[in-house]
């Protein structure tokens, strides 16, 4: 089985972008060119990271990504020529994701969007070859080279105009993301009161477990002196509690009106001992629908440890 690894440490949460990036002080939006797909809305994922896209304001996306941490950004859909363009601009984060990190300044990123039904693909920008672009065609277009970063100084509209004249070049390397199905409904959700407490694990982390209706739990995780927000539900399947996870802004019961967390962990309690264990959702999956065995023989044993103090 493939094992993701859940760990709330200050190594992972202060970050620093490392990947050449293009950027524009501009935005690649128009009143004129702006769209509003709804089939954008709702939870993307990949392996490691999920997109979640929900109904904003004057036609744009709010957006969280999370990759182990959250991010948050305001998003426009554009279209020129007849292809799709996702225009984000970062906005205020607890949570600092690697992605965050890498476009954490207050500019303009820039994205094709390939396809969006039945797998979402989108493409960043390359910047290297942006960068040859911009050399071997003499491009009148302002910009400034900032260590290996290219950040476009340039107008509006003439960011529209490299884009669509040189739009096979300068998008690459798309991600894909999926929809994920469904592995528990509301039915399945049960309440352990005893979750409820303080509980101190590995690396000094702490987690405050709560909750306002005996149905979901509200966990504040503290670490390093910052604090974390996570929405989560508990799942019971052949006697093994499985923890639904999704973080920050990020919903359990409201999304599609059924739980779709962000992530999942094996969970066991014992008295004052707390253990669990992150499970990918395609391992969950499988040993869900593996009829042939039982789970218990499938699912890997909680190793995350901690222990209550309060």
């Amino acid at each position: 089985m493939k094992k993701e690894i859940f760990v709330l440490s200050l190594s992972m949460i202060i970050l620093t972008g490392c990947t050449p990036k293009s950027v524009s002080i501009q935005p690649l939006y128009s009143d004129d060119t702006i769209v509003f797909e709804e089939a954008l809305l709702g939870k993307w994922f990949d392996n490691e990271v999920v997109w979640e896209f929900k109904g904003g304001s004057e036609y744009g996306y709010d957006i969280r990504v999370f990759d182990m941490f959250e991010s948050n950004f305001k998003g426009y859909l554009v279209e020129l020529d007849g292809m799709l363009y996702l225009d984000l601009f970062p906005e205020s984060n607890v949570m600092c994701s690697e992605f965050y990190a890498d476009h954490y300044q207050p500019m303009h990123t820039i994205m094709r969007i390939d396809q969006i039904e039945p797998v979402l693909q989108m493409s960043g920008m390359n910047t290297a070859e942006t960068r040859r672009i911009l050399e071997e065609n003499d491009i009148n277009i302002d910009f400034a080279d900032i260590g290996n970063d290219l950040v476009f100084t340039a107008s509006t509209v003439s960011m529209q105009d490299l884009v669509i004249n040189y739009n096979t070049e300068l998008f690459d390397g798309h991600a894909e993301y999926v929809r994920r199905e469904l592995i528990f409904s509301n039915d399945d959700i049960v309440f352990d009161e005893s979750l409820i407490g303080i509980w101190e694990g590995d690396n000094d982390l702490l987690l405050k477990i709560e909750s306002s209706d005996n149905i979901t739990y509200e966990i504040t995780a503290l670490a390093d002196g910052r604090a974390f927000r996570i929405s989560a539900a508990l799942f019971e399947i052949d006697d093994i509690d499985v923890l639904g996870l999704s973080f920050g802004d990020g919903c359990i019961l409201d999304c599609n009106e059924a739980p779709l967390p962000d992530m999942y962990m094996i969970t066991e309690i014992q008295g004052d001992v707390f253990k669990m264990e992150t499970i990918s959702y395609d391992d969950l999956l499988e040993a869900i629908l593996n009829q042939d065995q039982n789970i218990k023989d499938v699912l890997e044993y909680p190793s995350e440890t901690f222990i209550r103090l309060k």
